[in-house]
Parts: structure tokens; sequence; C-alpha cells
């Protein structure tokens, strides 16, 4: 349900893009807390989230586009297990409640 990417900007692998497949930005919004993401977002256009391991997801709502941010803590070995650990904990939340999928 959402796919995991190397953001072309950053080569220390803790940039990372999320393309979601099945789900809405606004779907995603409202999961965010049950993970842990807390809304730190300072202005509309770019909204930011912060989980308690120092992690944030960059939601950009005029082009959909998603970051997830690793802390720079993150080995560099675990990265994109953690990643990919975060991507699925999102498609497991989003997909709980099947009002959240989107009909094909």
């Amino acid at each position: 349900m959402i796919k995991v990417e190397p953001a072309a900007c950053c080569i220390q692998g803790l940039h990372w893009e999320l393309f979601l497949r099945t789900a809405s930005l606004e779907q995603l919004l409202t999961v965010l807390p049950s993970l842990g993401f807390r809304d730190d977002t300072r202005i509309p256009e770019l909204r930011m989230f912060r989980n308690a391991g120092g992690e944030r997801l960059v939601v950009v709502p005029s082009t959909g586009r998603v970051q997830l941010r690793l802390d720079l803590g993150t080995p560099k070995a675990g990265r994109l297990k953690r990643a990919h650990g975060i991507a699925e904990a999102m498609a497991s939340q989003l997909t709980a409640d099947s009002s959240f999928l989107s009909p094909d």
C-alpha cells in the first residue's frame, strides 16, 4: 500500500519518499497520532509530524508528497529496515479500517 524509495536529495539514507497507493493524504493524517507522530506544523503548506524517536514526516498537501526523515542517530545499516517498518505500520493502520480503502 505504501511504496518506499530513497529520496534523491539524501545520500545518507536518512530521507525516504513514501508513495500512498490506496489511501489519501487525509486518511494518512488521521492515523499518524496512533503511530506516535504529533503534529508539528508551522505553515499549512508544509505539514510536519514528529515522533518521540526524532523521526519526522513531511507532507506537502498541494503535491501529495510524503517524505520520511529518519533521526540522524539511526544506525546506517538499519535505515532501510526502519523506513520500511514505519511504512508498514502506516499501511497496517490504514487497512485496519476498511473505510480507508479506495475502491478500484
